[in-house]
């Protein structure tokens, strides 16, 4: 599906192109750009190394929905002072095979190939002496089209507990971390996603928005409902006060009416959170289809949707 709000022209990826670009140890240099046939040559004052991007890129809503999930999932922090910045790649972590493919595709585009990023796995300790890990290797490069020739070197690791507890979202086929190497590469990315993002919330972009917050939710979303204790609420959860603020906004755009935060050191949530609890938001994000991305949490909603009794007054239109 075409997206009919954003239209990136011809060198319209020029405007997302940051003024400096940061090194992994902090230091910043000033971006160099230079047409070259259909391509941009993006390069930095302080070496030879140069990225290509297209001239031309048309954004499908796979493509918010990967932005939404990077958010979320990706590789987006910078360090205290005196230690390194950042890790100098771009990197997402997930366990659900469609959404790393959307990921994928959006690198693609930015002529980033699949077969160079490189990539380890990570399982849950209780599976450890249940899986066969060369089957689960298998499983996710042809699921992804990964060069084996790109894994690292200790490509398999363990997560959690013998014991512990497993939520629904952890299972035998474990979760993949995919990287790319390039601080040229990551600055643009980042500030391209953060820019789009900025974009869509000032032209009030609802479908745009809705894609991008389904991406999120799919990472950083919970839903919760139970009988007894009489319990349902969808957090929308992140530790970035500037990121969570712009989910609250997009959320409202689209016109959820009651947003409540939660602190960690007031309730019992392990972060910060946008908590949504009644019906009529409820139904403006099933409209929107923003947590359906990920079987396991659209189900859940579905129950918590169907716990409600339809009488006239819970009926209305969503404008």
């Amino acid at each position: 599906m075409k997206i009919k709000n954003i239209n990136l022209s011809k060198n319209s990826l020029l405007e997302y192109v940051p003024i400096k670009i940061m090194s992994k140890t902090g230091k910043t240099f000033f971006s160099k750009t230079t047409k070259k046939g259909s391509s941009i040559l993006l390069s930095t004052s302080s070496n030879r190394n140069f990225i290509l991007l297209p001239s031309t890129l048309s954004l499908e809503a796979e493509d918010f929905i990967a932005i939404g999930l990077y958010f979320a999932e990706g590789e987006k922090y910078t360090n205290a002072p005196g230690i390194s910045k950042h890790s100098g790649q771009v990197s997402i972590a997930n366990s659900n095979v469609n959404a790393i493919k959307m990921y994928c595709n959006l690198l693609s585009k930015l002529n980033i190939p699949t077969n160079e990023l490189h990539y380890k796995i990570g399982l849950n300790t209780n599976f450890k002496n249940v899986v066969d890990i060369e089957k689960l290797h298998d499983y996710w490069i042809s699921s992804l089209s990964l060069n084996i020739a790109k894994k690292r070197p200790k490509w398999i690791y363990f997560t959690g507990q013998i014991g512990t507890y497993r939520d629904v979202s952890t299972s035998e086929k474990g979760f993949i971390e995919i990287y790319y190497a390039s601080t040229i590469f990551r600055g643009f990315f980042l500030n391209f996603i953060n820019q789009l993002f900025d974009l869509c919330i000032k032209k009030a972009y609802k479908e745009e928005l809705s894609l991008i917050l389904k991406g999120f939710f799919a990472g950083d979303g919970c839903v919760h409902y139970s009988k007894s204790p009489r319990r349902k609420q969808i957090d929308f959860l992140n530790k970035d006060a500037i990121l969570l603020e712009k989910i609250r906004k997009s959320l409202q755009i689209l016109g959820l009416k009651s947003i409540k935060e939660t602190w960690p050191e007031r309730t019992k949530a392990h972060t910060k959170s946008l908590r949504i609890y009644n019906y009529h938001d409820f139904k403006i994000l099933e409209r929107y289809e923003i947590v359906a991305l990920f079987d396991y949490k659209k189900q859940i909603f579905e129950e918590l949707m169907k716990s409600y009794v339809k009488t006239p007054d819970t009926f209305f239109k969503i404008v």
